[in-house]
């Protein structure tokens, strides 16, 4: 796992040297989604003026579209990405974690995190460590007759 202070750290210097992965980092902490959910994101699905987007969600053969909301603190990140688009078809996170017609694979995630963070910043959590962090301290933060942490993932 990860806390707070360690990912901030981890954060100043994404954002220092790595600022496209930094960039995917925060929009990713911030989601409470999956990088599969997120690869699929196309500019087209991006409401900014809404704040929100849409994601499809896959569970074994069933899909389906849910909205999600973009948090304030995060809309600058998504109103760089969508700038950098030039389609409305364009994925917002592909090689270089930036737009493009191209898909890639969730999975380059963990291996980028491997070598930019597990391997030169000595951090044994994983990626998805993120996530778990978000939930839970959305959940310190919240009425505990909410369940926002739910809403979110």
């Amino acid at each position: 796992t990860l806390d707070v202070d360690e990912l901030n750290k981890i954060f100043k210097i994404l954002k220092n040297d790595y600022y496209t992965f930094y960039r995917y980092g925060m929009i990713f902490f911030h989601s409470g989604a999956r990088s599969a959910e997120l690869f699929r994101v196309q500019k087209k699905d991006v409401n900014l003026a809404k704040q929100e987007y849409k994601v499809t969600i896959l569970k074994g053969s069933v899909s389906k579209e849910v909205i999600k909301v973009i948090l304030p603190n995060v809309l600058i990140f998504w109103t760089e990405i969508v700038q950098e688009c030039s389609d409305e078809n364009n994925f917002l996170f592909t090689r270089g974690l930036k737009p493009s017609l191209v898909p890639i694979q969730a999975s380059q995630i963990t291996k980028r995190w491997k070598r930019l963070v597990k391997d030169k910043l000595n951090v044994t959590a994983d990626f998805y460590a993120l996530k778990h962090l978000f939930l839970d301290e959305l959940d310190k933060a919240s009425n505990a007759g909410f369940n926002f942490s739910k809403g979110m993932a």
